[in-house]
């Protein structure tokens, strides 16, 4: 957020940008960034506690979150990218300020937090709070259930859900 809020400064200078674009930065940089930080942080837990070192650790999980990062934020740019097509100047300079913060994000989520979680290393989990300690396990669960229904039983749900509710 504080590098997109400081290029849209700069930007200022040049062009006219809406009174919004700040508020748009802190919402999705919040939002994307929180996802992408704890995507990556959970990988990471997840395969040192599997065993691997650090560094295969990292590995792994830029291999597999980090890839869904680079995806999730491609997605997020292309789509805000359709607003372009839009042609009123104050919802282009918010499409171009949520782009900017998302693409900061990926790079922040893919080159800063990596080395950040290189250096803690194990000591990553250190204050984790006791909240979270007590998981089910791997095919257990009100969720797992939940998917495994909705597996068995695709076209039900599917008609479920294409029901209109009129109030």
């Amino acid at each position: 957020m504080a590098v997109t809020s400081a290029v849209l400064y700069f930007l200022t200078r040049l062009m006219t940008v809406d009174y919004l674009a700040p508020s748009m930065i802190s919402m999705m940089g919040m939002g994307v960034g929180v996802d992408y930080s704890l995507f990556l942080v959970s990988r990471f837990c997840q395969e040192l506690a599997r065993g691997l070192d650090q560094v295969q650790a990292m590995n792994r999980t830029l291999a597999t979150s980090g890839r869904a990062i680079l995806f999730s934020g491609a997605t997020v740019v292309v789509s805000v990218a359709s607003i372009w097509v839009v042609r009123i100047d104050m919802m282009r300079t918010l499409a171009m300020a949520v782009t900017m913060v998302v693409i900061s994000a990926v790079i922040a989520a893919l080159t800063f937090l990596p080395a950040i979680l290189l250096l803690l290393g194990k000591n990553v989990d250190r204050f984790a709070l006791p909240l979270g300690q007590r998981r089910a396990a791997v095919g257990r669960g009100f969720w797992h259930a939940w998917a495994m229904g909705i597996m068995r039983r695709p076209w039900v749900y599917l008609v479920v859900a294409l029901v209109p509710c009129n109030d």
